[in-house]
């Protein structure tokens, strides 16, 4: 098993701040769930950036632990106490706040597009294997705290799941 442990160190430092970064929206005076950071919108700059300025390896494990951080966030997002004014995803320019079933699919998207991210900038199944243990640790942690798990947990390891089919090629070879 070869791994790069930079990359790992890289990792796990910039998933805890994808993890912390869709509450970033408190920090920059944006209202709770804004669509500016709870969104891909970061994650699309950073790869924007790998593809027109950088392509770097390293830099490769930033995007795929940052997104990586901001799709689990996203994951216990999608299920609040209750869908009320503060779990609701809002539109600084416009002012307003989506609808529950708006705010739903819209956070869908995040993790499927992070998800997909994750995918994208990680090469070895090793290193799949490893985020994927690491996430479900977190999760396991976040239970105290967020008083839910088994549907954020099971939307977790569907995807994790899913995401090993793009490692079977890899595999057999």
């Amino acid at each position: 098993m070869k791994i790069e442990y930079l990359g790992l160190a890289v990792s796990f430092f910039c998933f805890l701040i994808g993890i912390k970064f869709p509450d970033w929206d408190f920090k920059w005076k944006l209202r709770h769930r804004s669509i500016v950071t709870h969104s891909p919108l970061f994650s699309i700059i950073l790869v924007s950036f790998y593809y027109t300025r950088l392509e770097e390896r390293l830099f490769s494990y930033v995007i795929a632990s940052f997104s990586f951080g901001i799709m689990i966030h996203m994951i216990f997002d999608l299920f609040p106490h209750g869908w009320g004014s503060g779990a609701l995803l809002k539109i600084p320019v416009a002012r307003i706040s989506c609808s529950p079933k708006n705010s739903q699919y819209f956070f869908l998207f995040t993790i499927i597009f992070n998800f997909f991210f994750v995918l994208l900038f990680l090469e070895k199944r090793e290193e799949y294997f490893i985020y994927s243990i690491f996430g479900f640790l977190y999760m396991l942690t976040r239970i105290p705290y967020e008083k839910k798990i088994w549907r954020p947990l099971g939307i977790y390891l569907m995807l994790t799941i899913l995401g090993t089919l793009n490692f079977v090629d890899i595999a057999l070879k």
